[in-house]
């Protein structure tokens, strides 16, 4: 029933609308001209950009090749793991992997070549009589073999090498041979040697110290030696070709092939790959490295030119960006040969040719209703920048212009062609509707500039909402010129002038007429913004009064005849609660539990929602002493919508709860605690909700405590003969201002809400002057006493502001009035004050306590004292015991005299006898 009721009033609300063809709906409609964004994410299909099944099969064996051949020592998946990756990544069946895997083997195996750098040495053993010695070294290669036992199922991990200890043996005759040859018969002193297996030598290389071993037992050597040792290789196969390339060629070729399995795999966009390589795809990529002698530069440049050939299917330029960085840090001159320095020199030409295109495109292309746009545009902007300043740039492209002077250019011709677009996308044979979707299209991009200027005015150092609207300011005055001069038959000018002073005035053309002059306003509003001096448009200002002016009249009997529709359709709408009846008493009460627990989800849900939206736009932490109008605004209609919503919680009477409550005590059911269980609900969220907006506002008024604080201290400290009124002026007239901001657009409730936050501040201040300041003279107590009155009269406000009976009765102002009355009354008084209030007390209480205060002085011996002890003893033995720990405590001997405090108790029933 409660959705027919919904409905029956939105259509009432529809009929009200439609009743003028939603002539105010019209005025703000945003005009459907921008085609929307296309944001859809390129996926992977197949497995290569090259159609060419025989460059893809060479490919293919190239890969099986290298893992036939791996050479070093790496800890990583075995071989047939890593064929079964390569047969996924290029999607061969059985019998072609087969076939190409025979074809690898055909191949000769590459000659592995050991490269060895002795780096520096130290702790050397002195041979020389001067205590030095003329080191050198000379290197060979011994070869190993190795036997596998006979077992009925060999491993390979099984190998056993042999002992090599004659082949060293023999190697050291040699050099030694070598080493005397022309030495004139003088002999050369052993200094140590270092011996690994080459298998050990990891495939990307290794540098270390190597400690330096004895030939023999008798041998004496000491200290170590750094060296450089890695693998490479020389290819001798069968029918290859001569082409220095050939290595880089299909290292980038198989990081592509990779790359594009790796990503249909994930089944993610293009767009969204990280560039992230498993585990096997980066082994085989570096055994091929190894194995084709290409050095770190040549793998960062194949992966930079693997990557920048996946750019027609999307790939991102965020990788692209982090890739082009790595190229560029590892980049040297010499570093590479002159055909690679080519290939790299062809690539950044062509990328920067591609960024061009993009930035051109990129309100289309980054727009921000797509996925990581502005992720993507950042990349974009960093790629042209670390490109145009890198060095290799520079030297290979050295008539480029620098990067600032490029991206400005980029920005003015990008505006410029989104202008010629734009005026091409709007036409129509109606000149005022055509320049209307013309300004609707430039406000809507203006409107997303802080997309596109942020990252720019970071990288760049330029204002790219300054150049944009410049851009676009003078080719609209240029198109107004020609419309002006337009062979039409109504050209712009003649056609606004007909909108505005038909009488009777043409809805629509009224309707364009005035969006017209309100797309002007916001473009101008822009360009204030963003300091750009446009046009005078003045000429156009008598046709927009004219037109303001009819809409005005025209708007006045629209708005009655909706009025009167609206009171005709008008009917009373009873709660659907009240309409329903539940026959059983207990079901019935169970329902009014769940519909109190839904009203009650819902209103603190919506209090959530909207005080969430309200910290979304700023309004949350440290807010500064300036808010602007619009951010005021919203806090005002936040807090009112929440007061509105909490007044919904006001249904006691609607639920019947005290009939029902009177029904169950009858129906025999005991004691109705659920009513209990349902008021406390209620008054929970109701306590929940003022909760929230004492927290909003608190954030709205405390904002202004460090100025109330030094109006306060001037207060305190101002020259007693200064007028306490204009001693709180400053304060009061900037709690004044606060007021007068809020008070025109809050309920009455919550702008007394924000007189008593403000209160409250200046009441904990107050108190703080006078705990700061203690034992001041009573004039400065009483200054700040008759201050507070004076508050309190100024945030009674006439009967306006606060009653006087909360002001008074408010904890804070009883505790701050009670210590400024104490600080100002004479010690007399107070004496007297304390006694008084003790009397009180003793009226509250059911026995009364008179203190007798009795001093008894007398020389040691004398009467007195002895008249004191009689009269101590004549006391009835009930007070007597009460009074003798006093008496006995309050003793004391002091130069001679005696003093005896008697502290004399009486009860009521012994006074009145």
């Amino acid at each position: 029933m409660a959705s027919a009721a919904t409905d029956d009033v939105i259509s009432r609300l529809f009929r009200v609308q439609a009743s003028d063809n939603n002539f105010f709906e019209r005025i703000t409609q945003p005009l459907d001209v921008e085609q929307p964004a296309d944001d859809e994410l390129l996926t992977i299909r197949n497995l290569t950009l090259n159609a060419d099944r025989k460059l893809l099969e060479a490919l293919y064996v190239e890969a099986l090749y290298t893992i036939t051949h791996k050479v070093g020592k790496e800890e990583c998946e075995s071989r047939e793991n890593l064929y079964k990756y390569v047969r996924s990544a290029f999607q061969g069946d059985t019998q072609l992997h087969n076939s190409l895997m025979e074809k690898a083997k055909q191949n000769k195996p590459p000659v592995v070549l050991l490269n060895v750098l002795l780096l520096e040495a130290k702790d050397l053993i002195a041979k020389d009589i001067n205590g030095f010695s003329d080191p050198f070294a000379m290197m060979g290669v011994v070869p190993g073999k190795r036997e596998v036992p006979e077992v009925i199922e060999p491993a390979e991990e099984e190998a056993v090498k042999s002992p090599k200890n004659q082949g060293l043996g023999r190697f050291f005759k040699e050099v030694a041979q070598s080493a005397r040859a022309d030495s004139d018969d003088t002999t050369d002193d052993f200094l140590g040697c270092i011996s690994m297996n080459l298998s050990d030598i990891p495939p990307d290389g290794t540098e270390q110290w190597f400690t330096l071993q004895p030939r023999s037992e008798r041998s004496k050597v000491s200290g170590s030696v750094k060296l450089k040792l890695w693998l490479s290789t020389r290819e001798e196969r069968f029918g290859a070709e001569e082409d220095d390339l050939l290595d880089v060629k299909e290292h980038i070729e198989l990081m592509r092939q990779f790359a594009l399995y790796e990503i249909r795999l994930s089944g993610a966009p293009v767009r969204l790959w990280d560039g992230v390589f498993p585990d096997k795809a980066n082994t085989i990529l570096r055994q091929h490295a190894v194995q084709g002698d290409l050095t770190e530069v040549h793998t960062a440049m194949c992966r930079w030119l693997a990557f920048h050939s996946m750019i027609s299917i999307d790939i991102s330029f965020s990788l692209l960006a982090k890739t082009l960085q790595n190229i560029l840090d590892k980049w040297q001159p010499l570093t590479l040969d002159k055909a690679e320095e080519d290939m790299l020199t062809a690539s950044f030409s062509a990328f920067d040719s591609h960024c061009k295109r993009a930035f051109a495109e990129h309100r289309r292309r980054f727009h921000p209703s797509k996925r990581n746009a502005s992720e993507e545009f950042a990349s974009l902007v960093r790629c042209m920048k670390a490109l145009r300043d890198s060095p290799f740039y520079q030297k290979y492209l050295p008539y480029k212009r620098p990067f600032h002077a490029h991206l400005e250019s980029l920005i003015i011709k990008s505006a410029e062609d989104f202008f010629d677009e734009s005026v091409e996308m709007v036409q129509d044979e109606d000149p005022c509707k055509e320049l209307l979707k013309l300004l609707s299209v430039i406000n809507g991009s203006c409107s997303r500039f802080q997309q596109y200027a942020n990252i720019i005015r970071e990288v760049g150092r330029i204002d790219y909402c300054q150049l944009t609207l410049s851009t676009w300011d003078r080719m609209l005055n240029e198109y107004l010129t020609s419309e002006l001069m337009s062979e039409r038959k109504t050209d712009l000018r003649s056609q606004m002038k007909i909108s505005a002073n038909q009488d009777p005035p043409n809805e629509d053309d009224l309707v364009d007429l005035i969006r017209i002059h309100m797309a002007f306003v916001e473009l101008r509003n822009y360009r204030l913004a963003n300091r750009v001096r446009g046009k005078d448009e003045s000429e156009w200002y008598g046709i927009f009064n004219r037109g303001i002016k009819n809409f005005l009249n025209l708007a006045k009997e629209k708005a009655l005849a909706r009025i009167s529709l609206s009171c005709q359709l008008d009917v009373p709408m009873t709660v659907c609660w009240d309409r329903m009846d539940v026959s059983e008493l207990t079901l019935k009460i169970d329902y009014t539990r769940t519909l109190v627990d839904i009203l009650c989800d819902i209103v603190i849900t919506y209090t959530q929602k909207i005080f969430s939206n309200l910290d979304a736009e700023g309004f949350s932490g440290d807010l500064q002493v300036f808010v602007p109008s619009p951010l005021l605004q919203l806090l005002c209609s936040a807090i009112n919508n929440c007061e509105q919503v909490r007044r919904s919680l006001m249904i006691h009477e609607k639920l019947h709860l005290d009939d029902m409550a009177i029904a169950y005590e009858r129906a025999g059911h005991g004691s109705p605690s659920w009513k209990v269980s349902v008021e406390q609900r209620l008054e929970q969220t109701d306590a929940t909700i003022c909760a929230e907006i004492d927290r909003v506002v608190g954030l709205l008024t405390s904002r202004l405590r460090p100025q109330m604080k030094k109006h306060v201290f001037h207060l305190a400290w101002s020259p007693t003969a200064h007028p306490v009124e204009d001693s709180l002026k400053p304060l009061t007239d900037m709690i004044d201002i606060e007021l007068s901001a809020v008070h025109k657009n809050l309920l009455h409730k919550n702008f007394l809400r924000v007189m008593s936050a403000q209160v409250g501040i200046v009441v904990r201040l107050l108190k703080e002057c006078v705990d700061e300041n203690p034992g001041m003279e009573p004039a400065f107590y009483h200054r700040l006493f008759e201050a507070w009155h004076v508050l309190v009269d100024f945030f009674h406000a006439g009967g306006k502001g606060l009653s006087t009976d909360v002001l008074e009765t408010a904890p804070e102002h009883v505790a701050l009035v009670k210590i400024l009355s104490l600080n100002q009354t004479p010690t007399q008084q107070l004496i007297e004050k304390y006694y008084k209030d003790l009397l009180k007390q003793q009226v509250r209480y059911c026995e009364v306590f008179i203190f007798h205060y009795m001093v008894f002085c007398s020389v040691l011996g004398g009467g007195r004292a002895q008249r004191g002890r009689a009269f101590f003893a004549s006391l009835g033995s009930t007070q007597r015991d009460r009074a003798a720990p006093a008496a006995r405590a309050m003793t004391a001997k002091h130069n001679g005299f005696l003093i005896v405090f008697f502290l004399v108790l009486f009860d009521v029933t012994y006074q009145e006898n």
